[in-house]
């Protein structure tokens, strides 16, 4: 599905719960953030830190094609991977959630050139893992495998704008509550 426009939308945790977590590592955990453009995506529960951090990968790898230094987050041979894990047996529980991450890229990535970087925006209520990849001149796929199962194609300024804006806020928020600042 194109997007012409993205957010990223962060809800603050209710007042109730900012009262009741005294401390501002207690609260991270409590934000949601929205996900939608022409259709809503995803909406989940973040932790607040770990937001920014992922948001700031994605930015480097839309912005300057920046590849993050873990490998496990960057896929180049979808075929590969996914023949090699479903030949090893998948006798560990984390091999067939990645078996089924990269069955959703691959069924999802139509017209998208590796590599595919893997993000997760530090979700976990519902957990979801999004792999972006270029899919075009001056365009990306933002594949949501887990949970929402969808991919968008957005372009390249309409994503980064959509990044920069809610790195802004998240940090906004992240020195409001920590009284500090940049994450």
């Amino acid at each position: 599905m194109r997007m012409e426009w993205l957010r990223f939308k962060l809800k603050l945790p209710s007042p109730e719960m900012l009262e009741m977590f005294g401390e501002p590592e207690d609260v991270m955990d409590e934000y949601e953030v929205q996900v939608y453009g022409s259709t809503y995506v995803l909406e989940a529960f973040v932790n607040l830190e770990g937001y920014v951090e992922e948001l700031k990968l994605l930015k480097d790898f839309v912005a300057d094609g920046k590849l993050p230094g873990e490998r496990w987050r960057v896929k180049w041979d979808l075929d590969g991977e996914i023949k090699g894990l479903s030949s090893s047996g998948l006798k560990r529980p984390e091999d067939r959630g990645l078996l089924r991450e990269l069955a959703g890229i691959k069924k999802l990535s139509a017209g998208a050139v590796p590599p595919f970087v893997r993000f997760t925006l530090s979700t976990y209520d519902p957990f979801e893992v999004i792999y972006a990849a270029k899919s075009g001149e001056d365009e990306f796929l933002l594949a949501f495998v887990l949970y929402s199962f969808t991919a968008l194609r957005v372009p390249k300024k309409v994503l980064l704008k959509a990044v920069n804006d809610a790195i802004r806020d998240a940090e906004r928020e992240f020195e409001r509550l920590t009284g500090r600042g940049g994450v």
